[in-house]
């Protein structure tokens, strides 16, 4: 999980993102400065930035540009089916007991990741793109841990 901190010094920004982990503290931080704007702030609406920053997975903002299917195994189905991916993700159980899911998404990075933990319990049904993605991915892998006799 990570969480992330703002505290205003005079005319800069410093924004600080930090990564903890369930085992223990933070592990890292990362600081960047922002000058200060001469450009007026913004007030955006509490909708319109729920259109734009909740519609697609992850951490990637902006309207969802695919939906990925996948399919989970019937021995991860039992977990995967109670976590929530995205707030508008449809699932549902097959009758071999393993789980489907809709997700959409914008940035296909993030979700790539977390399908990749998965190993062979899960499969990308579609998009062509997202599939050929993770094919790439775990043929490298694959090819990283080949043996030379």
């Amino acid at each position: 999980r990570s969480a992330s901190s703002t505290t205003a010094t005079t005319g800069t920004w410093t924004r600080g993102a930090t990564s903890a982990t369930r085992c223990g503290p933070s592990r890292s931080i990362r600081w960047k400065r922002y000058g200060a704007s001469t450009r007026p702030a913004i007030d955006v609406d509490d909708a319109q930035l729920d259109a734009i920053l909740k519609s697609a997975y992850g951490i990637f903002a902006g309207k969802p540009t695919a939906t990925a299917l996948l399919r989970f195994s019937p021995e991860r189905a039992q977990w995967v089916s109670k976590e929530v991916w995205h707030r508008n993700q449809k699932g549902r159980f097959l009758l071999d007991g393993s789980w489907e899911v809709s997700v959409p998404y914008s940035v296909p990075h993030e979700l790539i990741m977390d399908i990749l933990k998965h190993g062979p319990h899960v499969e990308v049904l579609e998009p062509e793109s997202l599939i050929r993605e993770v094919i790439a991915l775990l043929e490298h892998a694959a090819e990283m841990y080949g043996r030379k006799d």
